[in-house]
């Protein structure tokens, strides 16, 4: 949660001045994650560092954008600022996943050490739940998308000019 929110001032455009010291900050806090995990573990050292930082930055970015999205404008009454962080929000959720996958891979078969042992272990049952959740989440946020793009695209006259800006 601490993570995400950097994402929260660099979605409201306001990150300029602070990129740096908010990017610094995210990775000491993923790094707190990575040093107590077991990826400074041989075999296969620097991938297991480098995929679980990379694996747990995205999902900080991910959670943490939605958490910034849901707890900063989606109460707000300012409706335009939306359409400028939507899009941002867009960006850092399709390469959060698109990282989530692949470190998440890459970190898989290093634990595991090949396909037949991971398929053939308990760690690849447990991978395997995790695995299905994500795509759920994947597909609940797809519908999500779908309805956000579906409403964006209403024609004006749809807009009942009594409705509060919230319900809109």
């Amino acid at each position: 949660l601490a993570g995400g929110v950097g994402f929260a001032w660099e979605m409201l455009g306001d990150a300029r001045g602070r990129r740096i010291p908010i990017s610094i900050w995210q990775l000491a806090l993923t790094e707190t994650f990575v040093i107590g995990s077991d990826a400074w573990q041989e075999p296969w050292l620097v991938v297991k560092v480098l995929a679980t930082t990379g694996h747990v930055a995205a999902t900080a970015a991910w959670l943490g954008g939605l958490l910034a999205l849901a707890a900063i404008l989606v109460p707000s009454v300012h409706l335009e600022v939306l359409h400028d962080v939507l899009p941002r929000f867009s960006v850092i959720a399709i390469v959060s996943v698109i990282t989530l996958i692949v470190t998440g891979a890459l970190h898989a078969l290093a634990v595991a050490g090949s396909f037949s042992a991971l398929a053939g272990s308990s760690y690849g049952v447990v991978l395997a739940v995790k695995v299905v959740i994500f795509g759920v989440m994947l597909l609940l946020g797809n519908v999500g998308r779908l309805y956000a793009a579906r409403l964006a695209h209403r024609p004006v006259t749809e807009i009942d000019e009594s409705a509060s800006d919230q319900s809109i």
